[in-house]
């Protein structure tokens, strides 16, 4: 399934990619997790995830 639920992203996919998006931009070592990945990108080709969650940290 594309997202944590099932075919379409839910709130629950919204709250576990607020994290998911700190952990990807910080400058830190991570483990190769392609699945993690994956929805990750699914999540990020939606505009209202990128307006409201992927504003640059300071």
């Amino acid at each position: 399934r594309p997202f944590l639920c099932g075919e379409a992203p839910t709130l629950a996919d919204i709250c576990i990619g607020v994290n998911t998006y700190r952990w990807f931009e910080l400058a830190i070592e991570r483990p190769d997790l392609p699945a993690l990945r994956g929805w990750y990108e699914r999540l990020t080709q939606r505009q209202p995830y990128r307006d409201v969650v992927m504003i640059p940290i300071r």
